[in-house]
């Protein structure tokens, strides 16, 4: 069977994420470059991910 991206699935691939995300992917290079996500970067929650990540970022290395 095929992952959920991969029948572009954006619900479950979201949830897939999610997971990823809250048990500890910090990869946000992966994120932007993985093609296999590319059916989900049109979504509110990964334009929120990757903006959370930002902040996250550059609060980590004393910038706003």
């Amino acid at each position: 069977m095929l992952p959920a991206y991969m029948q572009n699935k954006k619900d479950e691939a979201i949830g897939s994420l999610k997971v990823a995300v809250d048990t500890g992917f910090k990869d946000w290079t992966l994120l932007e470059k993985d093609n296999d996500l590319k059916n989900i970067r049109d979504t509110a929650y990964y334009a929120e991910l990757t903006q959370n990540s930002a902040i996250g970022m550059l609060k980590s290395k004393g910038r706003r």
